[in-house]
């Protein structure tokens, strides 16, 4: 499909979990009725299935597959994704987020009645209905402290204002303009950074209530995963890059925590202290 035929371009990182990409790609497919292109960054990944599945996507005249030799993690591989991307609209999505039935339609709704609406963000759902995640925050910034919180979620509204949104990303082509993810956040931070971007921009910032995607966290089922993904070192290392690009900090707990403790955080400890997983999730961005 040529670009000046697809309204969206659907921007997809594929990592490891090959079956996860099956369900993020099919759900696109079955749930979206407009024009739309679909590119996956394949980050150095290249078992002999993965790489089947990829040839015979890339069959279709919608898909595309961005090989490279290694993981060049999550802030360098959207922006590769999305500095690619010409149409009007561009999502980005993780692997393990999937489209539900008229996902679409409440957006492009809002979108054609709010010309002044760049960036929308989607409730994610979990497997069960329950909420997961709401899809957007709001960013105060006092005294140098950055403090992100979640904004009231009004049910009978059509959409809420944010300052950020998270999770599956949906933006208007005009508001590359405003913001970058910046590929010197390998994957911790690149999120905020993102968001304080976003903050600054003129575009207005929303979630759209009537609309849901579900979120098939991993993390949430398998705390060993997250135990074996995680850079504490590398986390912090991200963090003084933030604070020094910012000049910004974050809250005393959090700062504390991100400066001085997470570099000597082993997983072994992580995995056998219920407390300090605790702490950790409330520290982490």
């Amino acid at each position: 499909m040529d670009e000046n035929d697809a309204l969206i371009t659907f921007c997809i990182l594929h990592t490891s979990r090959l079956n996860c990409t099956k369900q993020c790609t099919n759900s696109i497919a079955k749930y979206t009725d407009v024009g739309h292109l679909i590119k996956v960054l394949r980050q150095g990944y290249t078992d002999k299935e993965t790489e089947t599945y990829f040839k015979e996507m890339e069959k279709r005249d919608n898909f595309e597959v961005l090989r490279l030799k290694e993981n060049i993690g999550v802030s360098a591989g959207r922006k590769m994704l999305i500095d690619q991307a010409n149409t009007p609209l561009i999502m980005t999505l993780d692997n393990d987020i999937y489209l539900t039935e008229n996902w679409f339609k409440p957006i492009i709704e809002v979108l054609e009645k709010n010309e002044d609406i760049g960036v929308v963000g989607i409730p994610r759902y979990r497997f069960n209905g329950e909420l997961d995640g709401i899809g957007g925050r709001k960013i105060k910034i006092i005294n140098n402290v950055v403090y992100t919180e979640k904004p009231k979620l009004e049910r009978n509204e059509q959409f809420i204002l944010v300052d950020d949104v998270c999770g599956a990303i949906l933006f208007r082509q005009e508001v590359k303009s405003d913001f970058a993810f910046d590929p010197q956040f390998f994957m911790e931070f690149s999120d905020l950074d993102k968001g304080l971007q976003l903050l600054a921009s003129s575009w207005k910032k929303i979630v759209c209530l009537r609309s849901k995607v579900i979120h098939d966290h991993v993390g949430m089922r398998n705390l060993n995963y997250v135990a074996k993904r995680m850079n504490y070192a590398e986390t912090s290392r991200a963090y003084a890059k933030f604070r020094k690009k910012w000049g910004l900090r974050l809250p005393r707990e959090r700062h504390l925590m991100l400066k001085y403790i997470y570099p000597f955080i082993l997983p072994p400890l992580y995995k056998t202290s219920h407390k300090l997983k605790n702490i950790i999730r409330r520290a982490h961005i």
